[in-house]
């Protein structure tokens, strides 16, 4: 790719809405689509960035990788001591996939989901060059609105981050000519 708009980005944010922290990739990326919106706003998401929400990754997102060549996907992960609540990961799925639910605990029903999604893409032969899995570390799951607070704060850094990821990664893409 010669131009830094010819790249087209998929952010996928992942959850279930109205399940506490469970619903973290999808309010990032609905932040992250709404900085799209608003053109006026710095570290607004870049030019080519399609940005979807899901509550079923399995089905949605081997439907939308139409020429993709990066996918982020932004989803809830299971806590642990050494994982605590608010902290995330970025995992690059192409160099590391068995990193998905790899900790030994059972797998939550979403991170099956996701893990299910991009080996059903893999094996399609539409899963993007790049894959980035962005694993934000849930405190409670249970029903409700209200998130954990660490988690919340994840929500609006990632909200930032990933642009900003974004166009560090078109820059070296066009620094080595692709």
């Amino acid at each position: 790719m010669a131009s830094n708009q010819a790249t087209r980005v998929c952010v996928f944010g992942c959850g279930r809405w109205l399940r506490r922290d469970d619903q973290t990739g999808l309010l990032v990326a609905r932040e992250i689509g709404r900085q799209a919106l608003d053109i006026g706003c710095q570290g607004q998401a870049p030019a080519g960035v399609v940005v979807l929400t899901s509550e079923s990754p399995a089905a949605d997102l081997p439907a939308n990788l139409d020429d993709a060549d990066l996918l982020i996907v932004v989803d809830a992960a299971g806590a642990a001591d050494d994982f605590p609540a608010g902290t995330w990961r970025r995992i690059d799925y192409r160099r590391e996939p068995g990193r998905i639910g790899e900790r030994g605990r059972a797998v939550d029903v979403h991170q099956l989901s996701v893990d299910a999604a991009l080996r059903l893409a893999e094996q399609l032969g539409i899963l993007p060059p790049e894959v980035w899995v962005y694993a934000i570390a849930a405190g409670d799951c249970g029903y409700g609105e209200a998130m954990t607070p660490a988690v919340e704060a994840a929500v609006s850094e990632l909200a930032r981050r990933i642009p900003a990821d974004i166009e560090a990664w078109r820059r070296q893409r066009m620094g080595r000519g692709a």
